[in-house]
């Protein structure tokens, strides 16, 4: 049984871009999917259909401590504890195999999505903590945080489970993505009975005029 502590406390940690949900301190909210590189994303072992369209509601970060192939303890409590310090304080002859063959550090640094089949509201968690999960959610934090400021605080991806090509020591390898596909409203059904996602537009920005000539030429400081 794996030991959790300090569970995700969204409400702390508020430079992620995302809006906080409520997970009733569980961790996993829903049911877990995975990708691999061999299997693709699959849910209880089974595939995950190709075009299905889910709401990128939160992003988290936790640590987790590998052992005999499982997760035996995760700590979330914001901010979270070094995990080079975290490992150092383990002898290396505790140390288990990882899959280069090398001694894989016991703390793992893990990476959260939180997800929402938007026709049915099925939750769907996916947790990872590979190069290619971590490289796919920042990726996804980075859009979600410029496009709110383009789009106010209340907006959310609308992603497609796919993936990328990545480089690796072993070639090249296929990594999880989230690909957006669009952008939804949560604030579209506030304070209804049963509050629905407004689909947005594309984004249309307003075209900034370029300076004339004579502005170039002015010398005149404007402080």
């Amino acid at each position: 049984m794996s030991e959790e502590r300090n569970l995700p406390d969204y409400e702390e940690d508020t430079d992620d871009g995302y809006t906080p949900v409520e997970t009733n301190d569980r961790m996993v909210v829903g049911d877990l999917i995975k990708y691999t590189s061999d299997n693709g994303w699959t849910e209880s072992g089974l595939p995950v259909e190709s075009n299905k369209k889910l709401a990128a509601i939160a992003v988290n970060k936790v640590l987790q401590r590998w052992q005999e192939q499982r997760v035996v303890e995760t700590i979330a409590q914001k901010p979270l504890p070094d995990p080079d310090e975290m490992n150092a304080a383990i002898p290396q002859s505790e140390w288990e195999e990882g899959p280069d063959g090398k001694p894989r550090p016991p703390w793992q640094l893990a990476h959260i999505v939180y997800l929402l089949e938007i026709e049915t509201c099925e939750k769907l968690t996916f947790v990872s903590a590979t190069i290619g999960a971590k490289i796919a959610v920042s990726a996804l934090q980075d859009r979600v945080a410029w496009m709110r400021k383009l789009r106010g605080a209340d907006v959310v991806p609308q992603v497609e489970l796919s993936f990328k090509p990545m480089s690796t020591r072993f070639g090249m390898r296929k990594r999880p993505d989230f690909k957006i596909v669009g952008w939804l409203d949560l604030k579209a059904g506030a304070g209804a009975p049963q509050p629905a996602l407004r689909q947005l537009p594309p984004t249309e920005l307003n075209e900034v005029t370029p300076p004339t000539t004579a502005e170039e030429m002015n010398d005149e400081l404007p402080f």
